[in-house]
């Protein structure tokens, strides 16, 4: 963890249009998916535990897809909080 300007791809629901704005800046290309009402993009995160905060704090409205690696770390993080609340 700790990496700063990590090429990452987000999946998001096409409400949280604005919230990806607002964090990454206007000028992100943002593609559709193949699932209805979804969204994709690309962007440069700083791979931290503020920014998996902000991943959690957004729900089920936003799914990080990519690099493998930091889905990998993010999935890791989720198992350990769920083994953590048993």
């Amino acid at each position: 963890m700790g990496n700063t300007g990590l090429e990452s791809r987000l999946e998001f629901h096409e409400s949280m249009v604005g919230v990806l704005i607002d964090r990454f800046g206007k000028d992100i290309i943002i593609l559709p998916t193949r699932e209805e009402g979804w969204l994709e993009t690309n962007v440069e995160v700083a791979v931290s535990r503020q920014f998996y905060g902000w991943l959690y704090a957004l729900g089920t409205s936003v799914k990080i897809t990519g690099p493998d690696r930091v889905v990998k770390e993010w999935k890791k993080q989720l198992k350990d909080m769920n083994e953590f609340y048993k």
